[in-house]
């Protein structure tokens, strides 16, 4: 999750138009915070004898997620040109 809070709001910088950036930036990081939030009570509802390893499970799980989609990401302006100076078109 920390590899995303970085790669992620500079992701979506690329792919951002001008006039959105930081919009897209700002909700970027109220998306983390809500994470942060979903988290905690999470944790609250499954820090108990029984249900700790649910809580555990749910980690990998958004991992193998993130993961699977990984291929459907689109490259960003500033990697193709830097792969192909004639893709600027």
């Amino acid at each position: 999750s920390g590899f995303s809070s970085v790669l992620v709001p500079i992701y979506l910088g690329e792919l951002a138009p001008p006039t959105l950036r930081g919009t897209i930036g700002t909700l970027t990081q109220f998306a983390l915070v809500s994470g942060i939030l979903v988290s905690n009570l999470m944790g609250l509802v499954f820090a108990t004898e029984t249900m700790w390893r649910a809580l555990f499970a749910v980690t990998p799980i958004c991992c193998i997620i993130q993961l699977a989609l990984a291929p459907f990401l689109l490259e960003s302006p500033r990697w193709l040109l830097g792969r192909d100076a004639a893709s600027l078109k």
